[in-house]
């Protein structure tokens, strides 16, 4: 009896990924939950290229400068998201966090055809969300874990998620 409710269990989680769904200028962004972190206010974190939280320091990127967006313009609902696994972090400022969403792996979708090269490494996939999309970040870009000597580990976590990886990133979610 205790088999069968740990594989009900584990079907019902294999069916959904939870995704922190941001604000990033004019696009609706989507990041694996599993590795946030933290969710900071710019009070919270002061200035400076690393933030320190719990021991660990994390190196701040430019998310908008990488997704080649105009620079972001601080605001009351401006937050830093403390970001990473074991073995990388990064910490990026949104515009606005909006909710937690656990979508169905159905409701993902891989990036249509038009979007080539520098779109697929960035991007995995998207998935409606109210009355438009989120774009789900590629989480390996994100923290470049491309350059980390034990990036197959990180390929085998991102599996957890759902998530299909390949040499040069996140290509596809699962078909429906």
């Amino acid at each position: 009896m205790a088999l069968r409710g740990y594989n009900a269990a584990a079907t019902t989680r294999d069916t959904q990924v939870r995704c922190l769904v941001v604000a990033c200028g004019p696009y609706v962004l989507a990041v694996p939950a599993d590795w946030v972190r933290s969710i900071l206010t710019q009070r919270e974190t002061g200035c400076g290229e690393t933030i320190s939280s719990g021991g660990v320091a994390y190196p701040v990127t430019d998310l908008a400068a990488r997704l080649r967006l105009p620079s972001l313009t601080s605001t009351a609902e401006t937050r830093i998201i403390l970001y990473g696994n074991e073995k990388c972090v990064c910490a990026f400022a949104v515009d606005r966090v909006l909710e937690l969403v656990e979508p169905e792996r159905h409701e993902l979708r891989p990036l249509p055809t038009q979007f080539r090269n520098a779109e697929r490494h960035r991007l995995a996939g998207f998935f409606l969300y109210r009355e438009t999309m989120a774009l789900v970040v590629n989480p390996r870009w994100l923290l470049e874990v491309g350059s980390q000597p034990d990036a197959t580990r990180v390929s085998s976590e991102l599996d957890t998620y759902g998530l299909q990886t390949e040499d040069t990133g996140l290509n596809a979610l699962p078909k429906a």
